[in-house]
Order: structure tokens, then sequence, then C-alpha cells
């Protein structure tokens, strides 16, 4: 995600300046009230990567800005009784304000300094350390503003609340897109859509200026602005359009090719879905009927049910990452969600279960996100690279709080293949050639690019042009195999609708329509909070998003990763592990994951 303010890098003297962003820029932001009493975010777009295909072309589809909205509040700690006016303006006696505020809060930890801001007012910034685990510590800063009332004898304390989700008006016309660009919200105001317009299509860098929204009406009574932080969140998605699909292998019986593929057990070749009408699964007719194997699976092999017309089939329209979570963006999710104050339990437990259990993986197979305690933020030094290490609660909380859902399997499919006859052994670029990246190399934006279409074998890949080789993952668009046109597909790995890395790099978690945990799943999205069912350290459904939980039944791996060896786990087809991997919480060097949302 790319955050509009703060600035999305590091300027602590002693840390690198690494920017976790390096698409689509959220520049000069502005929050203001209108005549009406509404308020408006209105702020400039930057994005090199944008494109649109042009009316009556066959795929018909854009990628998107999905973008969302975060807010801290000052919130009332407590109010303390003068003299702190005593000390107002007499910088010698800062160390007296520090002392009083330490005692009467009972802060704990090693430091308060306080600096004067203005007449009567104080921030302090309160530093402490936490114990993570045994033998791990960390350090954070919780500040604090002191201002003396008007009267003279009271001074209320106050902070920054931890981030609250802003929701904006679910109304499109209620936001003003630039020209050439279209704002689509959805329903609920959760966040909107900004993409090119149909006479504007085209590939390549454009700038949007003075786009506007308007946040919803719950905001209106927000009286004083000024003491608002709103910080704005993006991340690219491509519009998957509504239609029929096909789903399996037609080179594949049960038994072989493509492993436990979905199939058409009448015809033994691939399954068209046509709606998202409930799909029933049996061996016999009447049909339509749908089959697969569970047998041979990773971890649990599941129980056939039929699926429910609730559950996505990738029939109507929806959008997915363009690319799988970055490490620039994950390192954003946890810099959002880290609010450290010595009593504050809502957000920290996810946050510290990061710094307890993988403080070690920095620069470990190609993970670079770590932990700055100075700066307060989570870094990446390679913010390209798909994200790795993931666990099903990693996605699941960064889909939570982003307002976004888990793809399902058969939506995997339809973005790999689109309305394409399938091929049979096809990978996610609609053909059978497969190039493996042996080299990754600096691009020409100065990221890492692979030789081949895509990563596989667990290969130690070779740094050329100052790029930094070894094992692990290699960015979702990073690929260019020079063999072939560097548009083409086949030489960057896109799917039939540009969605990058769906072969290879690093597993796609999806929720399996082979097991009854995932065939619960509704597609509703998060709601812009981390729910409890989704922390690592709990097993159970959350009673309203009904997604699977963390233990990991219900979830499938799909399209394979960097490490495996068998290209058919590369192939769109393949269900090695689609029926859920039982018991499989942990994190993973060659896991990662994507987002969707349906279509508004």
């Amino acid at each position: 995600m790319i955050t509009s303010s703060p600035p999305n890098t590091s300027t602590d003297s002693t840390e690198s300046t690494v920017p976790n962003g390096l698409r689509a820029q959220l520049t000069n932001s502005q929050k203001t009230r209108n005549a009406q009493g509404d308020i408006e975010l209105t702020f400039d777009v930057s994005w090199p990567t944008s494109w649109r295909d042009p009316e009556g072309s066959p795929r018909g589809n854009w990628n998107a800005l999905w973008i969302v909205c975060k807010a801290r509040f000052p919130e009332m700690v407590a109010t303390l009784p003068a003299p702190l006016e005593a000390v107002v303006g007499a910088v010698s006696a800062l160390g007296a304000v520090a002392a009083l505020l330490k005692s009467k809060l009972q802060l704990p930890g090693t430091k308060v300094e306080v600096e004067q801001h203005s007449v009567g007012g104080w921030t302090a910034h309160h530093t402490f350390d936490r114990d993570l685990g045994p033998g791990v510590k960390a350090s954070f800063t919780n500040d604090l503003t002191a201002t003396l009332d008007a009267d003279g004898s009271t001074v209320t304390v106050t902070h920054q609340s931890r981030r609250h989700h802003v929701w904006l008006s679910g109304d499109s016309s209620d936001h003003t897109a630039p020209p050439g660009a279209v704002i689509r919200a959805m329903q609920d105001g959760a966040g909107v859509f900004l993409y090119r317009s149909a006479d504007n299509a085209g590939t390549g860098p454009v700038t949007f200026s003075g786009v506007k929204l308007r946040v919803g009406a719950s905001a209106i009574a927000w009286t004083n602005l000024d003491h608002i932080e709103l910080e704005l969140f993006t991340t690219e998605m491509v519009y998957i359009p509504e239609g029929p699909f096909q789903l399996g292998d037609p080179g594949a019986n049960p038994s072989s090719g493509s492993l436990s593929c979905f199939h058409d057990p009448l015809t033994s070749s691939t399954y068209e879905v046509t709606s998202e009408d409930a799909i029933r699964v049996s061996k016999v007719g009447p049909p339509p009927v749908l089959w697969y194997e569970n047998e041979g699976h990773i971890g649990s092999p599941g129980t056939r049910q039929d699926i429910p017309a609730a559950f996505p089939k990738g029939h109507r329209a929806f959008y997915v990452m363009e690319h799988q979570i970055s490490q620039g963006e994950y390192a954003e999710f946890l810099t959002s969600i880290l609010h450290v104050s010595p009593n504050d339990a809502t957000s920290f437990p996810y946050f510290q279960w990061f710094l307890l259990h993988y403080p070690y993986l920095n620069n470990y197979l190609r993970y670079t996100v770590s932990f700055h305690s100075r700066s307060q933020r989570c870094i990446a030094a390679a913010p390209e690279l798909a994200n790795n290490w993931m666990a099903w609660s990693d996605g699941a909380a960064f889909a939570a709080w982003y307002c976004l859902r888990p793809m399902t399997e058969l939506e995997y499919e339809k973005a790999c293949r689109g309305p394409a006859p399938a091929v049979a052994s096809e990978l996610a670029w609609g053909t059978t050639e497969l190039i493996q990246a042996t080299e990754v190399h600096t691009g020409a934006d100065g990221g890492q690019v692979g030789n081949g279409n895509c990563c596989y074998g667990n290969f130690d890949l070779a740094g050329q042009d100052g790029a930094v080789g070894g094992w692990g993952p290699l960015p979702s668009a990073g690929f260019l195999a020079p063999q072939h046109e560097p548009s083409s597909r086949v030489s960057t790995g896109a799917s039939y609708y540009g969605v990058m890395g769906l072969s290879g790099n690093l597993w796609d978690l999806c929720v399996s329509a082979g097991n009854p945990e995932g065939l619960g799943f509704t597609g509703k999205p998060g709601d812009g909070k981390l729910v409890a069912s989704i922390d690592m350290n709990n097993g159970g459904h959350d009673a309203e998003l009904l997604w699977p939980p963390p233990t990991g039944v219900g979830v499938a791996f799909r399209g394979g990763s960097w490490y495996v060896s068998s290209v058919n786990e590369l192939r769109v087809a393949d269900r090695t592990a689609g029926s859920g991997v039982g018991g499989y919480m942990s994190r993973c060097f060659d896991i990662g994951f994507r987002c969707a949302q349906t279509a508004p």
C-alpha cells in the first residue's frame, strides 16, 4: 500500500531511506469540508503502470487502484491539575513536565522527553521497551500531547489513537474523477476503484490530478480536521469481467496429468462454469456434474460436497490483485497496524507475533522486511519482491484490514485462462512453454527482473547488473524471457487478463472448493479491522466473515512456487493441494497471498 501521509519512507538518519512502494504514488493530499458540511479528500495520482484495453477488444478489461482510507484521532488519556502552567515557556523546566506526566500517568519505560510546541502545550515522547518473548525485546515510542485548558487549571493529555477505517460515500457520483479517469465506489463505502476511462484506453504512465473522494456521512460529526490524521492506501488490481469459463485440463484424466483437477466425469474433459448457481458434485448424471479426486493431497484429503450458490465461482465480475502482496506492501500493512501504548492490546498482538517469531528472517531466502525501532516503521529493503514467509493468517489479516477478501480456487482458474478454451497442461500464460529463470537482473525501473517466465525448481538465481541473487522469489511482474517479444504473455508470464505471477514464484493461497470449511465462504470482504479469528493464536471461524480458519483447513495451494521441482504443480488446473492443507498454518518460505474483491 502507498500512504500519502506520512510519507512512505524511513527518514531516520541512522537507517537507510527505503521506499516501501514503487508503483502508484498518491501525493498532495488535502482534507476539507465543503459548503454542505461533507468532508472531502483531494489528492493527485502518479501511476506508471496503468493500462486499459480498448472497447471491443477480446479481453476488454483494465487494471485499477483500490483505494481505502484510515484515520487516527486524538483520544484523551487523562486530565491533570495544574501547576503545569507554572513551567509554560520555561525550557529549563521541561524535565519537570516530563517527570510529572510520567508520575501522574504511571508511564513505564526508559524515558519521557518533552518539547514545547505552543503556549500552554507540550508533546511528550514516551519511549518504552516491551518483552516480546524469551530473549526478544523491542523499543517503541508513544507520543502524548499535553494542553493547558483555557482557565489555566487543568491540563488535558491526549494521544493519537490506533488507526480506524474511514468509510467513504457508497455513491460513485459523490466522488470526483479527473478527465480520463473513472471512480467506482463499493456500495458500503469501504473503498473505491480508480481506473482509466474508456476514452483513455492505453498502456503506460498516467497522472490524475485533483482526485476527490467524499467521506461517508458518519464522519460529518468530526469537528477539528486539523487534529485528525488521514492516510490513503492503494494497491493495483485487475478487473475480471463477468462470463463463462472452463475448469480443469482437457488432457488430464482423474489419475494423471494435472493432479486432482476439476473435470466433467461424464466426458472426462473440462467443466464449464456458466453462472453463479450451485454446482452439483457427483460422478453420475444427469449433467451437468463436476468431479475431482481428493486422494494424494498434501494434508487433509477433504470431503466432497456440492458447491453452494453463495460460494464465488468466478462467473460474476471481480477484481484480483495484479501481483501477490509485495514485501513493500506488507511492510506498510505492519506499520499501519502498529499502535503501541503500555496498555493497548487491540492490534498489537498480531504485530508482536510478527516480531517475536520471525526476527531472524531478514535477508533469508530473499525476505527483506524488518522493524526499525527509531523510525517506528517496518521497512522492506527490496519492496518489489513478492512477500514470502506468509501463512493463511497473514494474508487474511492483510485482506481484512484493507476491506478485501481471499480469492477462491475457481476464481484462480478464471483469472488464469479467462474465457479461452482450456489447453492441456497449460501454465498461466496459456501455453506449456516453460522458461526457467536462472538469473536476476536490474530492470530499467531499478527493480529485479528474471531471465525467464517462471521462477521454480529451487534454483540459486545468479545476480547480474548489481542485482542480488540467491534462492527465493522474484517480483510477481519481474519476468522477461528474452526468447519472446517483451509484451507477450509467454515472455512475462501474464495471465489472459494480465494478472502476474500465477504460475511459480510463490504459492497462491485460495479458498478451497473441496473442503466443507472452504465451502462456507460467501465472498464477504473484511471491514477494515483485524478480526479475532484470523489471529495466529485462534483456531476458529469468524462468525461473520466465514473465512477458513488459521489451521489451514479449507485453504487450497495453487500455482506452485520457486521451490517446487514438479512442473505439474505449476499448471493452472493442478490441485495437488486443492482440497485443503489441514493443520498447515505456519509461515513458509514459498507461500504468498493475493486478495480479491467482488466488483461493484
